[in-house]
């Protein structure tokens, strides 16, 4: 189970961290190294749901893999899109989210995520 305390998260504003310590982030297949420095918003969650789906939930590690696997598409793994969207899935469940958040979160970032790479 991953922990999101491992990437050392240093707050840079009210929606964006740095990872201050490069880290694994893993899933039943594989792992994903988040380099040191890496800017997140950890989950983009609407602030009125915030009090069911925190930004730094127990989703919070699958939520960074995210971000970064987003940030280097095309570089640094080979990914597509869509693996990208399913290996958030796969973290979640392989770090024991509740399967209705994981609902709600993959649909989310599958249907209606506004910041797809180009």
């Amino acid at each position: 189970m991953n922990n999101i305390q491992d990437l050392g998260l240093q707050v840079i504003s009210a929606t964006k961290y740095r990872v201050t310590e490069s880290s694994p982030v893993k899933w039943d297949a594989g792992e994903i190294v988040i380099p040191e420095g890496f800017i997140t918003n950890l989950a983009s969650v609407p602030r009125f749901f915030h009090n069911i789906l925190p930004p730094n939930g127990k989703y919070g590690s699958a939520s960074v893999a995210h971000d970064y696997l987003y940030a280097t598409y095309g570089l640094d793994y080979e990914y597509s899109i869509d693996e990208s969207d399913l290996i958030f899935k796969r973290i979640m469940q392989y770090d024991g989210v509740k399967p209705w958040k994981i609902w709600v979160m993959y649909n989310a970032v599958k249907y209606y995520n506004s910041e797809y790479p180009e």
